[in-house]
């Protein structure tokens, strides 16, 4: 009779969109994220009481 209705394939590719920007995004935080420890030594006391 009449098909898949238009406006559902755009709702579903924006869905599709968002979501592979979010997993890209939280890919490059945890990447971002997972080697803080080595790229920032420990604050000394002397730089704590500053």
């Amino acid at each position: 009779n009449y098909g898949l209705p238009l406006h559902l394939i755009r709702e579903l590719y924006e869905t599709f969109r968002n979501f592979k920007i979010r997993v890209a995004d939280y890919i490059r935080y945890r990447r971002i994220t997972s080697n803080m420890n080595d790229r920032f030594p420990d604050a000394t006391p002397e730089e704590l009481n500053v």
